[in-house]
């Protein structure tokens, strides 16, 4: 094997190993942020099950968690089903509202 040949391999393998590397840090650093988010489920907290369901946490307890969906009912769930945190919407329309310092509000982000 030539040098060309050893560079042209060595490129090779740092092409498919550089984006493989790059995904699984990504996914640990997701998987971090949903044990820490499933960790700190406390009562009040609004929150977005894997099916897409919205409810508040009633209750917490060890590997499963009660919410309480808009027509009162309470419906219980393993901990694992909840995927992320959910602001009320009206603290998502006022944070759209103020712009941020530095920010011109005749150009909105888009």
């Amino acid at each position: 094997m030539n040098g060309t040949q050893l560079i042209l391999l060595l490129v090779l393998a740092v092409l498919v190993i550089l984006p493989s590397f790059m995904s699984m840090r990504a996914q640990r650093k997701r998987q971090a942020q949903m044990k820490e988010l499933q960790a700190s489920l406390r009562p009040g907290s609004d929150v977005i099950t894997a099916g897409g369901l919205h409810g508040t946490v009633v209750e917490a307890r060890g590997e499963q968690v009660d919410l309480r969906v808009k027509d009162g009912t309470v419906m219980t769930f393993d901990t694992m089903a909840i995927v992320r945190s959910a602001e009320p919407i009206a603290s998502q329309n006022e944070a759209a509202a103020e712009p941020e310092e530095g920010e011109d509000e005749r150009f909105p982000k888009l």
